[in-house]
């Protein structure tokens, strides 16, 4: 019997040494997401894994971008030496922006016709400068006849201050024409400071206080003129909910140069984003001023809604 055990113990251990080693391999999937296991059989379906986190589990093979090495993966994700770890580490995101338009239009005992539209572009880096260019445009006609036509520009730019960089200055120059105001050109290049209160993804606010010069030239006979102003402004911005974002926009313009007068800019608008990308804005802007012109309200508002790409 003893020769017998021998010879089943050295077949036991031939078996063994015969077979293959099970290696944990990973299986990096298409939405970016990896799984670490034993792969215990494979198909022409799906890939069998058995795994600590979530026991056996089949994957297909449409979802499996790679399949590696556990010893790989550590190697690509962390890698050896330092200039490597610089290669892979992702770049910051440096421009983002925004493209928006809404066309309204109504038929029946009123004819009317609404069209908006603008963008704004954003380059920021590392919380030291950003840069901002910015334009709008709106345009509505009642029974055929052109009753507002509004364009605005705006480029700015800021740069950051101070150990928590919080403080930073601005230079900024906003151009506007106003048809129905009589205004054929405005336009205030301005500088000053401001400071950020937050600025988190879910909450923003910020103050600034600066100065500058408005040039005006108006569509009639009147005489251009150029008035010393301040700039005051406060922008907030909070998420309601993961993909709905509310902001208020608030500048005034007091002129210095004749007291008593000044213009303010309400923007107050609603972001809705259905996706990553796409979603419907809803503005209301309200402009007051104290000295409008002849045949011109002091209260100018407006209510827009336009469809949103973001990037």
């Amino acid at each position: 019997m003893r020769p017998m055990i021998r010879q089943g113990l050295l077949g036991l251990i031939m078996m063994i040494g015969m077979s293959p080693t099970l290696h944990a391999e990973v299986l990096m999937l298409t939405n970016g997401d990896r799984l670490t296991g034993v792969i215990i059989h494979t198909n022409q379906e799906s890939v069998v894994m058995k795994s600590d986190a979530f026991g056996t589990i089949a994957v297909r093979h449409p979802f499996i971008a790679e399949q590696l090495p556990d010893s790989q993966v550590q190697d690509i994700l962390v890698p050896k030496t330092e200039p490597d770890r610089e290669a892979v580490k992702e770049k910051p995101k440096i421009w983002d922006g925004k493209v928006y338009g809404g066309f309204n239009r109504t038929r029946g005992n009123t004819k009317s016709t609404e069209l908006s539209g603008g963008f704004l572009f954003h380059r920021k880096v590392e919380k030291k400068n950003e840069f901002h260019v910015k334009a709008d445009t709106y345009y509505s006609a009642t029974d055929r006849k052109m009753n507002a036509q509004k364009h605005l520009g705006m480029v700015r730019f800021a740069y950051s201050f101070g150990e928590s960089k919080k403080w930073y200055n601005f230079y900024k120059t906003e151009a506007d024409r106003d048809r129905f105001a009589n205004i054929n050109a405005r336009i205030t290049p301005s500088s000053g400071v401001g400071y950020w209160f937050w600025d988190k993804e879910d909450l923003k606010l910020m103050a600034e206080a600066g100065g500058g010069v408005t040039h005006t030239d108006y569509r009639d006979e009147t005489d251009s003129e150029t008035e010393l102003v301040l700039t005051p402004r406060v922008f907030g911005e909070v998420k309601l909910l993961d993909r709905v974002t509310v902001s208020e926009d608030a500048t005034m313009y007091p002129s210095l140069t004749d007291r008593g007068e000044y213009r303010l800019v309400f923007d107050t608008s609603g972001v809705a984003q259905f996706t990553d990308q796409w979603g419907i804005r809803v503005s209301w802007i309200n402009e007051y001023n104290t000295d409008p012109g002849p045949d011109t309200k002091e209260h100018d508002m407006r209510l827009v809604s336009s469809l949103e790409f973001s990037f």
